[in-house]
């Protein structure tokens, strides 16, 4: 049934309900998946991974066999650790994320995925937030962003709601979700007491917003934990969400909120170090025509630029 008496249905920033008073405002890393590939950092990442389960372990969290995508190593609690061949990876969730992401992405040579959250516990239960969000963007069609195609609401048998924005398999995907009631919680809280808002950046998205988070950290911890949240309240207030706490003043990380501007990006980097070479071989040994008609150029001069 649709509810219009939530913060979520608001439509400024500045109309919030003053009912909505915040008894906590927490803004983390969530998630965090590096790869390592030289050979001295690799050494220096086992060494800190080893301690890291050996402390897990001797707090009574069981470590395990892991593998994944061809590395093979260990696991504990929120802590994974593989190795192969030509490089190791770390994956670090929930605590564990929060308080080892800036050594791992000082070390890292590649990010693949960073969760960005922040968890609002209010002084009094506010229950269907994530019900009404959904609620305005696909009842009411309030759909400010085109790039997203895909919305779907679950709730589950605790009597917690989720709200998903966009795709799984996309490189940013949010949640919107009541922390306490999710499956398995560990957080004994009403329904509605404990609100949490995540984005889920992959591939080049995660490497910009981690190299931004690092930069942010080494200034100022507190000034990372702002800009985490800014960045945050932003993500979901450009898809028609408004979140129920009111934005602190700070910077937000550059999320590129249209996939295509980060695809050309992509696109222009992989034709001059991927494609380029190849062409100027190619065009060295007397084949440029041929270079032409296979790339479908035919009848734009464009070797002697090159």
């Amino acid at each position: 049934m649709h509810t219009s008496t939530v913060a979520t249905e608001v439509q400024a920033e500045d109309q919030r309900p003053t009912e909505l008073a915040v008894e906590k405002k927490s803004a983390g890393v969530d998630w965090l998946t590096v790869t390592v590939k030289d050979q001295e950092l690799r050494r220096i990442v086992f060494e800190f991974t080893s301690d890291a389960l050996s402390r897990l372990k001797d707090q009574g969290y069981v470590q395990r066999p892991w593998s994944f995508r061809g590395y093979t190593g260990y696991s504990a609690a929120g802590f994974r650790w593989g190795d192969r061949h030509d490089s190791s990876i770390v994956m670090l969730s929930g605590q564990t994320a929060q308080l080892n992401w800036p050594v791992m992405l000082a070390w890292a040579t590649n990010i693949t995925r960073i969760d960005l959250a922040v968890t609002i516990t209010l002084h009094e239960p506010v229950q269907r937030v994530a019900r009404a969000a959904y609620d305005r963007i696909v009842t009411d069609g309030h759909r400010p962003c085109k790039s997203i195609q895909k919305y779907s609401f679950i709730e589950n048998n605790e009597g917690g709601e989720t709200f998903y924005l966009g795709s799984r398999a996309s490189d940013q995907y949010g949640r919107l979700y009541d922390k306490g009631r999710e499956k398995g919680a560990a957080l004994d809280l009403p329904p509605g007491k404990c609100w949490r808002y995540e984005v889920e950046f992959k591939a080049y998205r995660a490497g910009r917003i981690g190299r931004q988070l690092l930069e942010s950290a080494r200034r100022n911890d507190d000034g990372a934990r702002l800009d985490i949240a800014q960045t945050v309240y932003k993500w979901f207030l450009s898809r028609g969400v408004v979140p129920i706490w009111k934005t602190d003043m700070g910077t937000a990380y550059s999320t590129e909120s249209y996939a295509r501007v980060t695809d050309d990006d992509i696109s222009l980097r992989w034709l001059s170090t991927q494609v380029s070479p190849t062409v100027r071989r190619l065009i060295a040994k007397g084949l440029g025509d041929e270079v032409i008609a296979s790339l479908g150029l035919e009848g734009i001069d464009i070797i002697e630029k090159l």
